[in-house]
């Protein structure tokens, strides 16, 4: 305890390393509150958006429930409370989802579609000063810690009045942890204060803040043994300056795009355009390429029939233009499952591959944790669009099933009217809860877990060896 107190005040009599965490401090609050004032705006953009699209649905007068259907309706994605912390993959997906009859849109307008360099070149958030920056402020700190003493005999001197090296290394390990724990304590506290202030705040808000904070707090500690222990394995310190900063470079830069692209080459995705046309194709020729559009009316017509003993569709108990309707709805959705879900499996194997690298590497781990508990990953983004088309095919759905009950073959002149309107629920999504989260990204935390036992027990194994060096 003496030990860690004593390198406590050594960074307190250092004006110039004050002034360098000072202003750490004002850049992670800057960013913090304009990134929630941003956040904010946006919330009550949404908010006023879904009013609109309510007011409507809800006043759009009489027609037939088909036009009802093709006016479609608005699914707006709810910005997440701690999206000012972490944006993640926001910028790049969209803001809102057209729903309506026969297709099933992808998310529209992205951030990054209508706004400058500054987004497309990656916006300043609290996270990615905390990932990126404060590494290198806790090199900055710590690179000549355990060498600088040895080089000017103050270690040999300390070790004579009876200190161990084992003590030595972990209170310069632990006195750079609580220094980042100092400056990481005010942008904490103001995020909490900002999530009382929201009129959506529940406790699973509070849980994701508190995976956010354990998640850094791990991390600054295993930069910090990496720090102390290159340190002290190293007598020139501009050696480990270099070591240390080689690490970062590999670790923060290089590391996490080289496994990007190894799992796009791995699992490669279809572009768009022949997505859009594999899809086009199988609504129009069967999945299977072999049962096209006219003969699968004709068998669905001829099967009705029989099975209500009539011979013509006009004595079937219900319009038969709106049960062809929906059979084919039914058959469009069966078509993008199909291949959505290729898709997301393609995904998926992508995302396996950066959870399993990220047990080599702490920060592939934080980035994904990150970005999970803000609610800004590539699987909140799935979550919403997979809840976006459900709500899509009920919608359809009621509106063929009240054209097939409430009017004749052939009548088209048949309007539906308010009360049919006010029988679809408002949309409201509801993110992933903690628990999948924590399945979904297990190997991250079990990486940040791994990587701070392994570095703060090599302390302890090591110590005999840092004794002989100095």
């Amino acid at each position: 305890m003496h030990l860690l107190i004593k390198e406590l005040q050594s960074y307190r009599r250092n004006k110039f390393l004050l002034c360098v965490l000072f202003a750490m401090e004002a850049l992670l609050i800057f960013s913090l509150f304009n990134s929630y004032f941003i956040h904010h705006k946006n919330l009550e953009s949404t908010i006023e958006a879904q009013g609109k699209q309510r007011k409507e649905w809800l006043s759009q007068g009489e027609k037939h429930p088909h036009m009802a259907a093709h006016f479609g309706y608005f699914a707006y994605k709810p910005v997440s409370v701690l999206s000012f912390f972490d944006p993640g993959v926001n910028a790049y997906t969209g803001t809102y989802n057209y729903l309506e009859a026969h297709r099933q849109n992808d998310l529209q307008f992205s951030p990054v579609q209508d706004s400058g360099a500054t987004v497309r070149f990656g916006e300043l958030s609290v996270s990615m000063l905390l990932q990126i920056v404060l590494p290198l402020l806790i090199i900055f700190m710590g690179y000549s810690s355990v060498n600088q003493e040895r080089s000017s005999g103050i270690l040999k001197f300390a070790i004579s009045q009876g200190a161990s090296m084992r003590g030595i290394v972990y209170s310069k390990i632990f006195s750079l942890f609580i220094s980042v724990v100092i400056l990481l304590l005010p942008v904490f506290l103001a995020m909490l204060i900002f999530l009382f202030l929201e009129s959506s705040f529940r406790l699973d808000a509070l849980m994701r803040w508190g995976g956010l904070m354990l998640s850094y707090g791990l991390y600054a500690l295993i930069i910090a043994c990496i720090t102390v222990i290159v340190s002290a394995l190293n007598s020139n310190r501009m050696v480990s300056m270099i070591i240390l900063l080689s690490i970062w470079m590999g670790a923060v830069v290089l590391s996490p795009k080289m496994i990007t692209n190894w799992a796009d080459l791995s699992y490669p995705l279809p572009s768009q355009h022949s997505f859009n046309q594999e899809v086009r194709e199988s609504i129009k020729q069967g999945i299977n390429g072999h049962n096209d559009k006219g003969e699968r009316a004709q068998k669905l017509k001829a099967e009705l029939l029989k099975k209500h003993n009539v011979d013509s569709v006009h004595k079937l108990p219900f319009n038969f233009q709106g049960y062809v309707m929906q059979a084919g709805e039914e058959y469009s959705s069966k078509v993008y499952d199909h291949h959505f879900h290729f898709l997301e499996a393609q995904l998926d194997k992508q995302d396996k591959m950066g959870s399993s690298a990220s047990l080599a590497n702490p920060f592939v781990a934080l980035r994904n944790l990150s970005m999970a508990f803000s609610a800004t990953d590539v699987d909140a983004h799935f979550s919403f669009q997979r809840y976006a088309e459900n709500y899509r095919r009920d919608f359809v759905k009621q509106m063929n099933q009240d054209m097939m009950y409430s009017s004749t073959y052939g009548d088209w002149e048949y309007k539906a009217g308010h009360h049919l309107w006010e029988k679809l629920p408002a949309f409201e999504y509801q993110s992933l809860d903690m628990f999948s989260i924590l399945k979904a990204r297990h190997l991250e935390l079990l990486s940040l877990l791994i990587w701070t036992l392994i570095l703060v027990g090599s302390v302890f194994a090591l110590s005999s060896y840092f004794k002989i060096l100095s």
